[in-house]
């Protein structure tokens, strides 16, 4: 009699192990020399596939990029609390948002920390990896979103508190800009395993630049509420060196990636959403400077008596005592001249974010239907296969974590616009442009929410089904 033949079953997954349940044998068995590859006696129970799903998804692949989720919700918490048309309902949707940002920030916190305790090479990862490292700067970005919060909620009441905040903040970006901008861009490693191709400059090398851009936006917004002239001066001057150091070293990074673009072309699909970081410094760094032009003219009113025989301005007093000239007018003069500066600078940043948002949604576009004529089929939604959302969306991108790309840009965009016309009500042009800004991120942000939700729930489908494994029966 032949043997009976051997079939192999078709293979969907392959679990190599589950909680409760055998582990999948390595084909070793002592008793049976002819033992099939794998053997599996028990069925491990959904929750065991669901929790290893999850474990490779967030803990063996950590990558700080998830904290692109933090940054984006935290924005939109901050623009809701503070619309270019204010709202009370509003306000609530923002303290929402900021309880999800909250959470978010929290789990993917743990998280981090889980996945640095299991994998010892994380830690080099994040530090001198020029793919993952520069993704540091969601890490600190996301903080201070939510530092921002809690300090449009509180105001005067716990401005000490988020005063240390910043400082917390001013060193995490301070790191984040330096060190690991050195050691995963700059930095020659002994194993050359940071030498990049020309193809592979990316515009994700921005991440831990535009920290500084938005720490120094905190400190301009919680310097009005500082106590102490003193504070107010340190945080101001300080927040303007970060402004500065952020602005040019960014455009440093544009300037590189649009020699690349001129060679390479614009990024490929899976990297397109890149395409928005520029956004993110250009909108941030606008929002900065018109903060600090906002505080010059403040404190320079508030002590007017003062400002001609101040300390601050000795060289200027010096001299016109040394010429018999008349500094009565001097806060005025300052006032004007620091404020009509800040807006020049702004608004030349505002208009090249204007550019690259254009920029940016065209790239994107290109690379779907009906504008792409032959779409990376890998990155789009495929209509005549898969459940009713990828029909409904077919042609699209998929969705993945890049799509939390386009939120924090949009945001800053929105707040910037939105200060230019608080500092200028005439010009109301700007509180439409702001508001377009925000309910575009507003829409992107529960989109991207809905999508990890939906990818969520579709883990959890996968996991309930029956577990196959190769077999030998």
């Amino acid at each position: 009699m032949s043997p009976t033949p051997q079939i192999e079953l078709p293979q969907q997954q392959i679990l190599p192990f589950s909680l409760g349940n055998r582990l999948f044998d390595d084909g070793q068995d002592s008793n049976n020399t002819n033992s099939p590859t794998f053997v599996c006696d028990d069925q491990p129970s959904w929750l065991s596939r669901l929790f290893f799903m999850l474990n490779e998804k967030l803990v063996v692949n950590f990558t700080p990029v998830f904290f692109a989720s933090v940054m984006g919700t935290g924005i939109c918490s901050n623009i809701l609390y503070n619309f270019p048309f204010p709202a009370k309902w509003l306000q609530v949707c923002g303290i929402i948002f900021s309880v999800v940002c909250l959470v978010l920030f929290l789990s993917l916190t743990a998280l981090m920390i889980f996945a640095l305790y299991k994998d010892s090479h994380l830690w080099y990862r994040i530090h001198r990896d020029p793919v993952h490292a520069p993704a540091m700067g969601c890490f600190v970005m996301g903080f201070i979103t939510l530092v921002n919060m809690l300090h449009s909620l509180t105001e005067k009441s716990w401005i000490y508190a988020v005063w240390v905040l910043w400082w917390v903040a001013v060193f995490g970006s301070v790191y984040t800009a330096f060190l690991t901008f050195f050691f995963s861009v700059v930095g020659k490693h002994r194993k050359r395993e940071n030498v990049l191709k020309t193809s592979n400059i990316s515009l994700a090398f921005l991440l831990p630049v535009v920290t500084l851009t938005v720490c120094a936006a905190l400190g301009g917004s919680i310097c009005p509420d500082l106590p102490k002239l003193n504070m107010k001066i340190t945080t101001m001057v300080l927040s303007f060196v970060m402004w500065a150091i952020a602005v040019i070293l960014a455009f440093i990074v544009v300037l590189v990636n649009f020699w690349r673009m001129f060679v390479h072309k614009i990024p490929a699909t899976g990297q397109v959403f890149t395409m928005f970081l520029p956004i993110g410094f250009l909108g941030q760094g606008a929002y900065a400077i018109l903060l600090f032009g906002r505080n010059c003219v403040e404190i320079i009113m508030e002590n007017s008596n003062n400002v001609a025989s101040s300390s601050y301005t000795s060289f200027l007093h010096e001299a016109a005592n040394s010429h018999n000239q008349d500094l009565s007018n001097l806060p005025v003069i300052l006032s004007t001249a620091l404020l009509a500066t800040s807006t020049m600078f702004a608004a030349s940043l505002m208009a090249f974010g204007y550019f690259f948002t254009f920029l940016a949604f065209a790239s994107v576009l290109s690379k779907m239907q009906p504008f792409a004529r032959k779409p990376n089929t890998q990155h789009i939604y495929d209509g005549t296969e898969g459940n009713i959302v990828q029909r409904l969306f077919s042609g699209f991108l998929r969705f993945n974590r890049g799509f939390w790309s386009m939120t924090f840009p949009l945001g800053t965009m929105s707040l910037c616009n939105g200060e230019m016309y608080n500092l200028y009500k005439g010009m109301d042009a700007f509180r439409y442009i702001s508001t377009i800004y925000a309910c575009i991120l507003i829409s992107i942000t529960l989109g991207c929410l809905c999508g990890v939700a939906y990818n969520f729930v579709k883990m959890v489908i996968t996991s309930m089904r029956p577990a196959t494994s190769k077999e030998m029966v």
